[in-house]
Formats: structure tokens, C-alpha cells, sequence
């Protein structure tokens, strides 16, 4: 018997860019580049004839975005979207504010110009002075600036780390984290929200692993989370309904089995072992996700564990050791 086929879509690789509906595969890098394609094309809808303008830092941890626009330079300018790369993220941010000038003596080309400025945190630290008076000054009535601050939270690329919000409020920018769905804006009338989660009272089980599986949830897990929310001040009293599941209460277990190995570890420290101690100590950073994912990282770490409390032992009871 002949085998039913399924007809595969047309896809392309600029749907990224191209498709105006349905579905779209493209990374949170491509997911900017689209955003301003996106404003272009609602503004020409509404009969806007608007431009756009993009500069920032080619060093900030939003480094790719310039090598997505590089590569995108066939589908921008026929939106009238230019992107000129900073000497430094100041004088990209003055750039910037001044696109919001640009129709004040009537000379603008176009009906308002959007704007994209993106740095890292040392860049917002060299361009207070900028934003502050450019988010003062205003933007035009079809214009409008979005800056794009890439941080590096754990300092990884930075002489020191970073946490800009602080300097927009100092600043008086607005903040926006799109983190929810009421900060989804979409261009197409297709568009749904769906979580895949594998929660814990619900979740069915995979019958050959065991393990949880991830189901398809809408929109109204919105108000479930809402509800945890404002629970929250539950966590860690007896009126918390998730502290009695099997991973809460191994998770306090853990807690007591750390602070009882780290004072075996001080115990018997000296400089032959101190390497060993300090190894012991960060195991807890190896511990990571949720449900079965993080079972399996703490079985891999009491695994290490064991490990190295047996060569911590052995040198604290060798002939040699002080």
C-alpha cells in the first residue's frame, strides 16, 4: 500500500525578511532586523512615508546584529533603512538624536525617521550625556528612537559588569523588557501565542523514558502566571503548595548535604588540598534547568562529587600532609 505524502511548503531563505504571513524560522539577532522592516512596512500601510536608521558599537554583545544588517543590505534599502556602524556608541547616539531633527527647518526627505542605537554598558556609561538630552529633546511625530542595550551581566567582555537599567531610569528612558505578551507586537493576523511547558501536576509522561513530556498551552497560561505571581511571598513556608514536590524537598537536601561536606572540607584544608576544596565548592554551579534535566545535572555533580571527596581524603590522610 502506498504511503500517504505530505506536500512540503516553499520556503526561502530571506522569508526572514520577505514573508508578510504564517510561520518564519530566524534568530533573535534577525528577529532586530525584521523589527525595523516590520515598522517600515506599517508605516507605509497607514501612508507614512517614513525612512529608518540604524548605528551602534560593532563591540557591544549585540555584535552580530551589524553582520545580520551587512547581510541584509538588499532587503533595507528598498525601505528606505540606512545602517552606518559608530566610530563608538556616543557619537552613534548623537547620530541618532539627530535623525529626530532632521525635518525641523522643513528640509527632511521623508515624513519622519525610526531609529535604532545599540551598546553595550561601558557605551551607555560614555553616552549618558546624549541620551539624556535626546530622550529630553523628543522624538518627531513619525520618528522615534529604540536603543538596543546589550549587557555584560557577568563581565565576561568588560573591564567591569553591567546592569543598564539603572542608568536609563537615571536618565528618564523609558524600559521595556519584552518578556510577556502584552509586549508582542506582530504584523500578522495569524499570529498565536503558545507555551511549551512541561508543569508539574500536569505534564504527561513519555512512555519510554519516563521522563515529563512538553505540552502546547494559549494564551491563558497568561493568568496562571499571573496567579504564581503574586503567590510568590508562599515560597519557602509550609503554605507552599510546590515545596512538598520530590524536587523542592531534594533541593533542601542538597542544601544540608553542602554546608555538611564544606565543613569536612575546612576542616582538614591545607595548601595540598586546596584545589581540590575549591573544586568541591563550585560544584553547585554545574547544577542547572528544571524537572528531569536538572536530576540528571545533579547526578553528574554528586558523581564529581564523590570523586573528589575521595582524592580530598586521600591527601589529607597521606604521611606527607601539614
Amino acid at each position: 500500500m502506498d504511503r500517504p505524502t505530505t506536500a512540503l511548503a516553499q520556503v526561502d531563505i530571506d522569508d526572514k525578511y520577505t514573508r508578510k504571513h504564517g510561520r518564519v524560522f530566524l534568530t533573535g539577532i534577525q528577529a532586530l532586523v525584521r523589527l525595523v522592516l516590520t515598522q517600515r512596512r506599517r508605516d507605509a500601510a497607514a501612508g507614512h512615508d517614513t525612512a529608518g536608521y540604524i548605528s551602534g558599537y560593532r563591540g557591544s554583545p549585540l555584535g552580530g546584529l551589524d553582520l545580520q544588517l551587512e547581510r541584509a543590505k538588499a532587503h533595507l534599502e528598498p525601505h528606505h533603512v540606512v545602517f552606518q556602524p559608530g566610530v563608538n556608541e556616543d557619537v552613534a547616539a548623537t547620530a541618532c538624536w539627530g535623525t529626530q531633527q532632521a525635518g525641523l527647518d522643513g528640509e527632511g526627505t521623508h515624513d519622519g525617521v525610526f531609529c535604532l542605537w545599540y551598546g553595550k554598558g561601558p557605551g551607555v556609561d560614555r553616552s549618558g550625556d546624549v541620551l539624556r538630552h535626546a530622550n529630553l529633546a523628543g522624538t518627531s511625530k513619525l520618528g522615534g528612537v529604540v536603543a538596543l542595550l546589550g549587557d555584560d551581566h557577568t563581565c565576561e567582555s568588560s573591564t567591569t559588569a553591567h546592569h543598564s537599567e539603572y542608568a536609563m531610569v537615571d536618565a528618564s528612558i523609558p524600559v521595556l523588557n519584552p518578556a510577556r505578551r502584552g509586549v508582542v507586537v506582530t504584523d500578522e493576523p495569524d499570529f498565536r501565542l503558545e507555551f511549551h511547558l512541561a508543569p508539574p501536576l500536569l505534564a504527561r509522561r513519555d512512555s519510554n523514558t519516563g521522563e515529563p513530556r512538553k505540552g502546547r498551552y494559549g494564551t491563558w497560561m497568561m493568568r496562571v502566571f499571573a496567579v504564581l505571581s503574586r503567590l510568590r511571598g508562599l515560597r519557602g513556608t509550609p503554605l507552599d503548595p510546590f515545596g512538598y514536590t520530590a524536587e523542592r524537598r531534594r533541593e533542601r537536601r542538597l542544601i544540608e548535604r553542602y554546608e555538611r561536606v564544606m565543613s569536612r572540607c575546612t576542616g582538614g584544608l591545607d595548601h595540598a588540598n586546596h584545589a581540590i576544596a575549591v573544586e568541591i565548592a563550585s560544584l553547585p554551579d554545574r547544577i542547572r534547568g528544571f524537572g528531569h534535566v536538572k536530576a540528571r545535572s545533579i547526578e553528574e555533580a554528586e558523581r564529581r562529587e564523590a570523586d573528589l571527596l575521595a582524592r580530598f581524603a586521600a591527601v589529607v590522610d597521606s604521611p606527607g600532609a601539614a
